[in-house]
């Protein structure tokens, strides 16, 4: 009856309101399952990944956002590993040391020239204290000053080991990216060979010193004793004459000596310095005839 067919077109609208519902629902879902794929592939590094177009005006503008910003997130990436690579070359081919500290002195970084100043492994210090690391009272010290101190702080020390090596270092506050202190560098400069330079150049002046006096002290006698009266004796005058002359070349020697050694300080491996036989007695009979009065 009418009642039947009532019920039956009412349960046949029912089934397709059910079916057009999990048909939306389906259609909405699997887009939206899509997506959340996509953005776990995002967290978990893979941002060449890219979300599905979408039918869903909605879905669509969401996956076009998640994709401009993994581009954003990528070229960001990029731009950070390529600066961290270039300050990792730059602190790779660097002569001098350089230490990374934070507040509780530890080892932020440690670049290669300090890990073979310090004897230690860069990769394996990071993280670790300078108390455990660096054996150096002195070095140690000069960090808690770099720590303390609000401004850059230099100063020398020496590391002891098989040859000592002299050390200039240099502490500066080390700040993070919102400008607050985090820590300290400190810059370690081997000046071992300059200092034995300067060594070698102090010697040097004060025997050059010692040696030029000598035939001053000679040349200004025997001019006075010539001027005193000497000069009546005609033998004496030939004499003392040529103990003058043969100052005066021993002067003017001592004097190429020492341009010589000065330009030595600038020639090249290459150029090096001309080397002559020379016969040795005569110049120890001109030493001995120097000193024989």
């Amino acid at each position: 009856g009418l009642a039947f067919r009532i019920g039956v077109m009412g349960l046949l609208t029912a089934l397709l309101s059910a079916g057009i519902g999990l048909y939306a629902a389906r259609s909405v879902a699997e887009p939206l399952e899509a997506l959340e794929r996509t953005a776990a592939r995002f967290a978990g590094g893979d941002l060449k990944a890219r979300a599905a177009p979408s039918e869903i005006q909605e879905l669509a503008a969401l996956g076009e956002t998640l994709n401009r910003m993994a581009d954003e997130l990528d070229e960001r990436i990029r731009v950070e590993t390529g600066q961290r690579r270039e300050r990792e070359a730059v602190l790779a081919s660097m002569g001098e040391g350089v230490l990374a500290i934070d507040r509780e002195q530890r080892i932020l970084g440690v670049n290669a020239a300090a890990g073979r100043l310090l004897g230690v492994d860069p990769e394996c210090a990071r993280g670790r204290s300078v108390l455990d690391l660096i054996r150096n009272p002195d070095l140690q010290r000069f960090i808690e000053r770099a720590l303390r101190g609000d401004s850059g702080v230099e100063g020398d020390l020496t590391l002891y080991g098989p040859e000592p090596v002299s050390l200039q270092v240099r502490g500066s506050p080390l700040l993070g990216p919102d400008e607050q202190r985090i820590g300290a560098v400190v810059v370690l400069a081997d000046v071992t060979r300059l200092r034995r330079l300067e060594a070698v150049r102090r010697e040097f002046v004060a025997n050059a010193s010692h040696e030029l006096r000598t035939p001053i002290t000679s040349i200004r006698g025997f001019a006075e004793t010539l001027a005193e009266g000497a000069a009546a004796d005609p033998d004496a005058v030939r004499r003392f004459a040529g103990i003058i002359a043969a100052q005066a070349r021993r002067l003017e020697r001592l004097v190429a000596d020492m341009l010589t050694l000065s330009r030595a300080e600038h020639l090249t491996e290459r150029e090096g310095l001309v080397l002559e036989q020379t016969e040795l007695e005569p110049l120890l009979r001109a030493a001995a005839a120097s000193v024989e009065p």
